[in-house]
């Protein structure tokens, strides 16, 4: 079988992250795999880890787009593949015309938190794709409601999976070894949606509790620079604050093994939180934003809590009720982990994507 993929964005997020665990799915099924994919991106830089045929491709603006157009059709006619694959908007309609000009099945995958455009073209383009596959049931509802009742039943849910260097352990890795040890940790982009600001705030009240609680930071900068953020940190009064930049995934396994829980402060987005998967799969508490595809994930009172956006006290108030009960802690991160080892394993993954392809 071959499959040929498109992928045009150029920064890296939850849908390219979501579009390259798809294409290593594909590969570990014996699937020949070809990634059309914009060639000034973050993306594309990756993209020579996956050891596929890469198809280098324009921008997905203007003119840049029927250049697309035009590429794509050339890589159809010489290779002839059995699917295609649009893991964007701007390329799903390149998909769809090829698709029926050369009698192709196309699959739409939808891994990301922008609004779903409602008119009359991006329905029908939807209908006419073969499947629909989301990365959470919030994103699936939300597709459901844009087609007809004839075709609900071509959408599909894949919840992702957790990368080896997570989901490896034999067991929850435990807290630091030190029990009066209170590390916080998030791992996000400097950007804000990720709600960071009021990350510093959630620190700022539980240091009035526990002066020695140490709060880090790990992910690049974006729209925010760190120094923003520091200088707010020091507005509050705020100590034990430390940044780590973006980390690789062996760095960031030991970075999140040594802190006692996980935070998520989003604001908004988070309809592939991978972050959230990966605290999990190494068996931490998470105390989280009710954003995006995280109620559906995290379990509320067993693998953590969710609060409200924008509500730093009752955040801060859970991660001191939890410092108060160090087997709570514990007993939520074995639920976590106990839930990870099933639900988002790399088997599980490609098994429901073998199950579509047939």
């Amino acid at each position: 079988m071959k499959i040929l993929h498109l992928l045009d964005i150029p920064w890296w997020s939850g849908l390219t992250s979501y579009a390259f665990d798809t294409i290593q799915a594909h590969q570990n099924l014996g699937i020949q795999v070809t990634l059309a994919i914009s060639k000034d991106s973050i993306a594309y830089k990756k993209s020579k880890n996956l050891n596929c045929s890469i198809l280098p491709i324009k921008g997905r603006k203007g003119f840049k787009a029927l250049f697309n157009f035009v590429l794509i059709s050339q890589e159809i006619l010489k290779n002839k593949p059995d699917w295609i694959i649009s893991h964007t908007g701007s390329t799903h309609w390149i998909a769809l015309s090829l698709g029926l000009l050369f009698q192709i099945p196309i699959i739409r995958v939808r891994a990301i938190s922008q609004k779903l455009k409602t008119h009359w073209i991006n329905k029908m383009i939807y209908q006419k794709s073969s499947y629909i596959v989301t990365a959470s049931e919030n994103l699936r509802f939300e597709c459901l409601n844009l087609v007809s009742s004839n075709y609900k039943n071509k959408i599909r849910t894949i919840y992702p999976k957790v990368v080896e260097e997570f989901i490896g352990h034999k067991g929850p890795q435990p807290n630091p070894a030190n029990k009066h040890e209170k590390k916080i940790g998030i791992v996000a982009r400097l950007d804000p949606v990720k709600g960071l600001f009021n990350f510093l705030k959630v620190a700022k009240i539980v240091q009035e509790s526990y002066p020695e609680a140490e709060f880090q930071i790990a992910g690049p900068e974006e729209n925010i620079p760190w120094h923003s953020l520091l200088n707010q940190a020091k507005t509050l009064g705020l100590k034990n604050l430390t940044y780590h930049g973006f980390l690789d995934s062996k760095s960031l396994v030991k970075f999140m093994n040594q802190c006692s829980m996980g935070l998520i402060t989003s604001t908004g987005s988070e309809e592939v939180s991978r972050v959230l998967i990966e605290w999990m799969s190494l068996g931490k508490t998470v105390i989280s934003t009710n954003v995006g595809s995280i109620p559906e994930i995290l379990q509320d009172g067993k693998g953590g809590y969710l609060v409200q956006p924008n509500e730093p006290l009752k955040m801060a108030e859970r991660i001191i009720q939890l410092f108060k009960n160090q087997n709570l802690l514990d007993e939520m991160g074995q639920f976590n982990w106990d839930l990870c080892k099933n639900k988002f394993n790399q088997e599980r993954f490609c098994s429901e994507w073998k199950n579509l392809l047939g």
